[in-house]
């Protein structure tokens, strides 16, 4: 089993230092063990916008979002140009 926590955070440095590949694949894992992490939901969608791939990214967060309506963050992204 993974530590997700740990995982997060190291996710959120790689994402932090621009290593989006990485990243991405930090955030698929924590997907696997917790397939309704927000945070990672939102990420993930926004590794996608950064690199241009508004079409991949959408979904991710707009599932964040079907779980946690509330969530600022993910309309922050989907307002990402």
């Amino acid at each position: 089993m993974v530590n997700t926590d740990n995982l997060f955070k190291r996710a959120i440095q790689l994402h932090q230092t621009g290593q989006l590949m990485e990243a991405r694949g930090s955030y698929e894992q924590i997907l696997k063990e917790s397939p309704t992490h927000v945070k990672a939901l939102n990420l993930l969608g926004a590794t996608y916008i950064q690199k241009g791939e508004h079409q991949n990214g959408l979904p991710f967060i707009e599932k964040a979002l079907a779980i946690k309506p509330d969530f600022l963050e993910a309309y922050n992204n989907l307002a990402s140009p």
